[in-house]
């Protein structure tokens, strides 16, 4: 993981904005973001592991080869499932604030979605854990 300062959201992520959906009971959430420098297009990814108490259990930083804001926020759903699939998480919230990376990976023909990021998100989807990605 590598710290990087393209992540500002992180450093307030004690403090869930009051967009960010508090989970029920039996669920963990991931709240994950992404983000794009305008000035050389490197991307990061980010995101934070709470209980359905809010309480902080992990989180996670990676910085992303360049693209652009939409495969970034995609990417950013991708990395927290792995991430939370490795934290053995079974019964999953992901939070983003990308409307339509959400549309995108919860549409109907995921599978044969044209964007191999969207593709990778439905197979990691299917692993036999129970994911909800709002």
């Amino acid at each position: 993981m590598v710290s990087t300062p393209l992540l500002p959201c992180l450093a307030h992520a004690i403090n869930i904005p009051p967009q960010w959906r508090h989970p029920e009971s039996g669920w963990t959430c991931l709240h994950v973001d992404g983000a794009v420098s305008t000035s050389t297009n490197n991307a990061a990814v980010g995101g934070l592991l709470r209980d359905c108490s809010r309480q902080w259990i992990s989180g996670f930083q990676r910085a992303i080869e360049k693209c652009k804001p939409l495969q970034t926020e995609l990417w950013a759903i991708l990395v927290g499932l792995q991430f939370a699939w490795n934290q053995g998480v079974e019964i999953l919230q992901i939070q983003s604030d990308c409307a339509e990376a959400v549309k995108m990976v919860n549409a109907m023909h995921v599978d044969s979605s044209p964007l191999p990021l969207v593709r990778a998100i439905a197979k990691l989807r299917r692993n036999g854990w129970v994911t909800d990605i709002i």
